[in-house]
């Protein structure tokens, strides 16, 4: 995970990917010792998801999405910021393969929930106001798009 780090931060994807994928691997051959309700595996999946969602890569990203949402729903429940982060990731996935409107109720249930855990104020509520005010403007809902607009910029300033 950490070779898969330091990739990330010279933005080389490919090796990032790799080496992340490798980490979870090993996570999960040690799955008996406890190595998968580490939180740290919940974030290691949502950088993997991250990266493969931005190399394009929607199949894997869809299918380790799903393994993610599975353990957070398993270990935390679907009330929590990490369930959040499971839609918000989802949401994106969704949108950059054409799916607006399912991109749209992911993006709504993200913001929902990190709104409850967070607040208003955090960077994953301000992202997915974002991409929402982005999808409105898309389908030409000038309010709905005005809504989030405003929604990011008072959650900036707070």
């Amino acid at each position: 995970n950490n070779i898969a780090n330091c990739y990330l931060a010279n933005k080389d994807l490919i090796n990032a990917t790799a080496e992340m994928e490798k980490a979870l691997t090993i996570r999960k051959e040690y799955a008996s010792l406890g190595t998968m309700e580490n939180h740290d595996v919940l974030q290691q999946m949502g950088n993997l998801v991250s990266l493969l969602i931005q190399a394009k890569d929607y199949d894997h990203a869809t299918a380790l999405l799903d393994f993610y949402e599975q353990t957070v729903m398993e270990y935390e429940g679907n009330d929590t910021f990490d369930y959040g982060y499971c839609q918000f990731q989802r949401g994106l996935l969704t949108l950059s393969t054409g799916k607006a409107t399912i991109a749209e109720k992911h993006l709504l249930l993200a913001e929902s929930i990190f709104t409850n855990t967070v607040g208003v104020n955090h960077e994953y509520t301000r992202g997915t106001y974002a991409y929402l005010n982005l999808l409105y403007q898309k389908w030409r809902k000038p309010e709905l798009a005005e809504k989030y607009k405003q929604n990011y910029l008072n959650s900036c300033k707070q």
